[in-house]
């Protein structure tokens, strides 16, 4: 008989839904056409590097995964969420700091997935294909700066919201496999 691990089940349900409430979120902001701010994507960094410093745990606990290249750029992301909340800048300078710091984040999420993808291939290949596309609109962000934001934004919650069914989707199998 399987022994079942509730601290596994949880880890795993609370990076699914910080996945979906911020994926949510955004895409709410952006709908509702909220002005987006140093304040918000200073939030925004420190949620979703919050989600992956508990990401972090849950491949450690569940499946012996260590990935400390991933720890320590989660731990980046939500300084750099904190230094956008407390410094006031420029807007475009935010842009060109976020879309070089998301771009270093896509590179070593995609690293960690592929080292991963044999053990766990759908949610690997899909962060894969979502982070090569993050580095094409931080490109973009970089380049538009504030004229880029609203899409770059938008397409930080479709990813999110992406991510949470590849979660979900994988949290289903390992719950109901034989």
């Amino acid at each position: 008989m399987k022994r079942v691990n509730v601290l596994n089940i949880l880890l795993e349900l609370i990076v699914l839904f910080g996945h979906l409430i911020v994926g949510v979120t955004i895409i709410t902001f952006v709908t509702q056409q909220v002005s987006i701010n140093r304040i918000f994507i200073g939030l925004i960094l420190m949620a979703v590097g919050m989600i992956e410093i508990t990401d972090f745990f849950t491949l450690k606990i569940v499946t012996r995964l260590k990935s400390v290249q991933n720890l320590i750029a989660a731990i980046l992301t939500v300084a750099l969420g904190i230094i956008f909340i407390i410094i006031k800048m420029d807007t475009k300078l935010l842009c060109i700091i976020l879309g070089s710091s998301c771009i270093a984040l896509g590179i070593v999420r995609i690293i960690t997935s592929v080292l991963n993808l044999i053990r766990q291939p759908l949610i690997n290949s899909v962060r894969i294909i979502l982070n090569v596309t993050m580095i094409v609109f931080c490109v973009f962000l970089i380049v538009k700066k504030l004229d880029f934001l609203i899409n770059f934004t938008t397409f930080m919650g479709i990813a999110l919201l992406i991510e949470a069914v590849a979660l979900l989707i994988e949290f289903l199998i390992h719950r109901y496999q034989n």
